[in-house]
């Protein structure tokens, strides 16, 4: 794939995971999204919720969008930004090709075993 390509798929990726992010409450709490770092958001999450306890997260879940799907892209996230919480595309445009060929090897595998 041209290097071109693949810088507009990356963006393409990041502004879908922006725009679904955007939709949560506590994307108020940033000040300016458009350079939000990884640690901005974090922390932004984390001070709508500092006032919650673990079975409000479960009760709020479905009405509040999101407690636990954030948790999941901050443990992805967390590992492939750079110190200063800026965005690494090229690792997640990697994470993304080994999830297409995982996926692309068990359907090999369900083809032939069958």
């Amino acid at each position: 794939m041209k290097s071109s390509a693949k810088s507009t798929s990356v963006i393409i990726i990041f502004l879908f995971f922006n725009t679904i992010l955007s939709a949560q409450e506590w994307m108020k709490n940033i000040p300016n999204k458009k350079d939000a770092t990884f640690y901005d958001i974090q922390k932004a999450f984390n001070d709508y919720w500092k006032n919650e306890t673990p079975s409000a997260y479960e009760q709020n879940n479905k009405e509040e969008g999101g407690y636990q799907q954030f948790k999941r892209w901050e443990n992805f996230m967390e590992p492939r930004v750079y110190p200063s919480g800026k965005f690494n595309s090229l690792a997640l445009w990697d994470e993304y090709h080994k999830q297409i060929s995982k996926s692309e090897k068990q359907k090999q595998l369900k083809t032939a075993n069958n």
